[in-house]
């Protein structure tokens, strides 16, 4: 029989689960229709256990052999307007919140974790809540569907497909997200990474990448695109190059049966202005605190 408090938990997230998108520790944005489906992913998700295996539909099995956090159940606070869930690593703690956002939340949080040390407080709002709270980051939903192919600015090729000189230029993109794309390149120099990664190239140089373009199966049996590295080098910007590594992205996936993407980015960033003048629907937004 299912522990009492798991059920607990489980039949709260449930209430806050409205509609097919959401926001769950440790698996991030998720979708699913079914109710069912809802509360198995839900039941995985408080079975995980720091060096536990993964799930099929966890796009961190790419990069991890086992599971790297779990959900603080004895530290979970739960009333009738929100749900904190903590979330603990062998370095931090985070904590996740579902409800109506209130203040007082974060001493609960602090008393219930009986630690002095700084967690990072996450609240997740979904379209249909109101929230004073400026966003730290939106959650956008992509449906593909094959468009008919315009001209291309720009040169796109298979990063596997280019010489080593040309490789090498990865390294060599500029602007805020260089740090962010760096692990893509350092895997793709080791071979880590064998699905593809597309590249934008002008004049013998890598401009933009998007990818590795990984294929997995929701827990539905839907095929979605895994997150990808996306960047543009910012001297190269507003040049339609963006549009063109995601059209390229959008090909992939319809000849591969693909159905959605979920994206999540930074609020204010250049990847949430593009995505937003992409026409992406926002299905969620994350709110992030200092508890």
């Amino acid at each position: 029989m299912y522990a009492t408090l798991e059920k607990t938990i489980l039949e709260a997230l449930l209430t806050q689960w409205s509609g097919e998108f959401f926001y769950l520790p440790i698996f991030r944005c998720v979708k699913a229709a079914e109710n069912a489906s809802k509360g198995r992913l839900i039941e995985e998700l408080l079975s995980i256990r720091i060096g536990s295996a993964f799930y099929d539909y966890e796009s961190d099995r790419r990069w991890y052999d086992s599971h790297q956090m779990e959900v603080g159940l004895q530290k979970t606070i739960i009333n009738d307007k929100w749900i904190a869930i903590p979330v603990r690593s062998k370095k931090s703690v985070k904590v996740y919140c579902y409800g109506t956002y209130d203040q007082q939340v974060l001493k609960n949080i602090k008393s219930k974790l009986e630690t002095g040390d700084e967690c990072q407080l996450f609240w997740f709002s979904n379209t249909n809540q109101n929230s004073s709270l400026t966003p730290s980051h939106h959650i956008y939903f992509q449906e593909f569907q094959r468009k008919i192919k315009s001209a291309q600015p720009v040169e796109i090729r298979e990063f596997g497909d280019l010489s080593l000189d040309i490789q090498s230029t990865f390294a060599e993109i500029s602007g805020s997200e260089t740090e962010w794309v760096k692990p893509l390149y350092e895997d793709l120099a080791s071979k880590k990474v064998t699905s593809p990664v597309y590249c934008a190239i002008i004049d013998k140089k890598i401009v933009g990448v998007i990818g590795p373009l990984d294929i997995m199966s929701d827990i539905e049996g839907e095929k979605f695109l895994a997150p990808t590295y996306f960047a543009v080098d910012e001297n190269y910007r507003r040049k339609g190059i963006g549009k063109t590594l995601r059209s390229a992205m959008e090909d992939f996936a319809c000849t591969a049966g693909v159905k959605y993407k979920l994206l999540q980015a930074e609020y204010d960033s250049p990847a949430d202005k593009f995505y937003a003048a992409q026409g992406l629907a926002i299905v969620g937004k994350l709110h992030k605190l200092k508890a």
